[in-house]
Order: structure tokens, then sequence, then C-alpha cells
């Protein structure tokens, strides 16, 4: 390579990346900024939402591990309680680029 060139990274379009629907502990542990073994704890306590079982793997649902975190993070029952209320007024977990708090009734401000 010429000593003033650069190398040439050919750009990736967006739809090539997929997003995960469901996340493993450690990469809740990641997006959390917490340990795995955190998240373990956090979920036999009741602090976090439910995981899923597929097969003999536990998974979280991305997009409502989002939606308590914009919640605040309540712990399983509350979140429970926020999520059927949403659910049960034809509220969604999720917006795509809004917040939980047009959503989801009685969620933190």
């Amino acid at each position: 390579m010429p000593e003033n060139s650069f190398p040439v990274f050919k750009e990736v379009p967006r739809a090539a990346y997929i997003d995960p629907l469901m996340i493993d502990a450690k990469r809740l542990a990641q997006l959390l900024g917490v340990s795995e073994s955190f998240v373990r704890k956090m979920d036999r306590a009741g602090k976090i939402p439910c995981p899923q079982k597929i097969g003999s793997c536990v998974r979280w649902r991305l997009d409502e591990i989002q939606a308590w975190v914009r919640a605040d993070c309540p712990e399983r029952q509350r979140w429970v309680e926020v999520r059927a209320t949403a659910l049960a007024s034809g509220g969604r977990l999720v917006a795509p680029s809004g917040t939980i708090q047009k959503h989801i009734p009685g969620a933190a401000a």
C-alpha cells in the first residue's frame, strides 16, 4: 500500500445486520453493565423480567428488557402488573422510536 493511502472498508448495509429477538444471560449482563452471575442472582431473586426457556436454553426477550429498563427496572412482580395493564389496554411494551411512558400507564416518567 502506498505510504499516504488508507485501507478501504466496504460498508455493510444495515439490512445485513440481524438484531436478536432474544438474548442469553451473558448478553443481558453486557447490556446492563453487570456480571453474568449478578444477572442470575437477580433472576433468582425476582428482580428482572422472567426469562423464556427454549429447549434447554434460557433467554430474555430483548424488547421486554428494553421496556423494563425504560420503566426504571421494577421488580418482577411489579413488572408483570405493569406489562399486563399495558397489554390489556391495547398498549405496546416498546415504541419503535418513543419511550415506554407513552405506552404503559403508570410507568415512571
